[in-house]
Formats: C-alpha cells, sequence, structure tokens
C-alpha cells in the first residue's frame, strides 16, 4: 500500500506541472486574443469617416471604404481565458507542492498518525486518489519490512 501511495503522490505531482503548464499557456493565449481585440478596436473605421468617403466620391462614383470587421472571439472570451488560466495555474502548483510535501512526510513516517494531515491535504487540494491511499495506510505499511523484522526478533 506505500508503494501505491508513493506511485499516486509521484502521478499526482506530475500531473500539478502539466496543470501549470496548460495554465501558464491559457493564459498567454488570452493575453494575446487581448491584443488582438484591442489592435482590431483602434484601427476600425468609425461612422464619420464612412460618411467622409462616400460624399467624397470621384466622378460621381460611390467610393466603399474599407472597413476592418472585429475577430469572431470577444474581449470578454480572452478575459474568461484569462481567468481560467489563473485558476488552472494555482490549481496546478497547490497539487504539486501537496503531493510533493505528502510524498516527504510518507516516507519520514513512523506510524499512521504522521501521514493523516497530509492525506487530508491531499484529498482537499489535490487528486482524492493519492489522499485516500494516504489515510487507508495501516502502521504496518507505514514501516519497513526490514524494521518489522528486527522488532520481531
Amino acid at each position: 500500500m506505500k508503494l501505491i501511495s508513493r506511485i499516486s503522490l509521484i502521478m499526482t505531482s506530475a500531473a500539478g506541472i502539466i496543470f501549470i503548464i496548460l495554465g501558464i499557456c491559457l493564459m498567454g493565449m488570452g493575453g494575446y486574443m487581448m491584443n488582438v481585440v484591442d489592435g482590431a478596436v483602434n484601427t476600425s473605421t468609425n461612422i464619420s469617416t464612412v460618411v467622409e468617403s462616400i460624399t467624397s466620391a470621384v466622378d460621381g462614383d460611390i467610393a466603399a471604404p474599407v472597413v476592418e470587421e472585429l475577430p469572431n472571439y470577444t474581449a470578454g472570451g480572452a478575459t474568461s481565458m484569462l481567468i481560467v488560466g489563473v485558476f488552472i495555474l494555482i490549481y496546478g502548483i497547490g497539487s504539486t507542492v501537496v503531493s510533493l510535501m505528502s510524498l516527504n512526510k510518507l516516507e519520514k513516517a513512523k506510524v499512521k498518525k504522521d501521514v493523516k494531515l497530509f492525506g487530508i491535504l491531499a484529498c482537499v487540494f489535490s487528486f482524492v486518489a493519492p489522499g485516500v491511499f494516504l489515510l487507508r495506510l495501516s502502521d504496518d505499511d507505514i514501516r519497513d519490512k526490514e524494521e518489522l523484522e528486527t522488532r520481531r526478533r
């Protein structure tokens, strides 16, 4: 059971690192989208320019003004992407930190009571499975086999 707990904590910390990378990417894409939307808003033609270009037609022809359209995504979507990216980044950092602390505590633990708090923290701030494995450990699982054999003698 201790081996399963170690493996699940290592996998959880790896998943946390993936969440950190995903959060950074989402924040970067959201920032880029905000820049594109701001650029499109700043370069779009206002109504007075359109009217002036139509009325200043040469030889009686009506000149069609060039009006840039905004991209399909909006500033609200870009802001939402930034916010989601921040939350994913925070979750990834919390998951990685709690998993590594729990793994370190599991290696140094002598009794079940030593890892109980970290099992609860892993359930709350990380994925549920590593926390459940930590909470299900018994004292015999935590102690090494060599230590148990030495006590029996």
